[in-house]
Parts: structure tokens; C-alpha cells; sequence
């Protein structure tokens, strides 16, 4: 089983650093992103396991970033956590439990990071029943029950 590759994207130099090693050193495989855009163009170009973005960056803002990928890649936009070094508005918290994201205020600390990261994997294990990647069904997706589509197939044929 090859590493969970993650996804920073985050404008300050300093934080992207901080964050990459620490995940390094934890066992992930990392690219970073220094804006949207770029970090975009990297997730259509590689399968990444999480992405963690920053909410506020010139250009594209986290929000923009989640909406693109959401329209392009879903499973990704499902793993997707926020950090932020603001203040959060009602508007963006209710976007954010709407969506049910993670976003982390910095500073945090690396063992609350990695716990945000144990929770979107599992999370989208739990969803998929292996492990998710580009696969991961939408939240709220339902399969029906075995029972249910025979039933229906029944009927369909009557």
C-alpha cells in the first residue's frame, strides 16, 4: 500500500513548510500549492488522498478552490480540510457545517492536523468500504439494500 499523498495549498512560505515536514516525517507523501490555482491544476494532474487548503489566499480562496473541485473531482472535494488564521463569520460557518468540512484556526498543533487527517480518511473508508481515493461516493449517497433493487426490478418488469 503506497503513502497517503496530501495536497497543501497555503500562500505563507513559513506554513506550508511547517506543515509538509510534519507530514513528512509522519509517514505522508506531500506536494504544496502556494495558491488555488496551482493547486488545482496539481490535483487533475495526480490522485491525492486529502487536501488540506488554506480558507483565505490572494486569488482563489478556499471556498472558490472547494467549489472548482467539487465540480471536477468530488471524491477529492470530500477529503478536503480548511485552515485559517481568521476569525470564522456566521456566513463561512455555516457554509462549512452545511459541507461538513473540517477547518482548523492556526495556529493548531500537528497532533490536532493529523487527527483532522485520521478523521477524512476514515471517514472516506467508511463511505467506500475501501479506502476511497477517486471513488469515494458523495455524503448522502445511499446504495440500496439487495432486497430492495430486486424488488424494484420486479416491478419494473410487471
Amino acid at each position: 500500500m503506497s503513502p497517503t499523498r496530501i495536497l497543501v495549498i497555503e500562500d505563507e512560505k513559513k506554513t506550508a513548510a511547517f506543515l509538509a515536514k510534519g507530514l513528512r516525517e509522519a509517514g505522508f507523501t506531500v506536494d504544496v500549492a502556494m495558491d488555488g490555482e496551482t493547486g488545482l491544476k496539481q490535483s487533475a494532474r495526480k490522485k491525492y488522498d486529502v487536501m488540506l487548503c488554506d480558507w483565505k489566499m490572494p486569488g482563489l480562496n478556499g471556498r472558490q478552490v472547494y467549489e472548482k473541485l467539487r465540480a471536477t473531482n468530488p471524491g477529492l472535494s470530500d477529503r478536503m480540510i480548511f485552515i485559517t488564521g481568521d476569525l470564522i463569520s456566521e456566513k463561512t460557518r455555516k457554509f462549512l457545517e452545511q459541507q461538513n468540512k473540517i477547518c482548523l484556526p492556526k495556529p493548531f498543533t500537528l497532533v490536532e492536523f493529523r487527527a483532522a487527517i485520521n478523521k477524512v480518511l476514515a471517514e472516506s473508508q467508511t463511505e467506500t468500504g475501501n479506502g476511497g481515493g477517486s471513488e469515494t461516493r458523495k455524503k448522502g449517497d445511499k446504495q440500496k439494500p439487495d432486497k430492495e433493487k430486486a424488488d424494484k426490478e420486479k416491478a419494473d418488469k410487471a
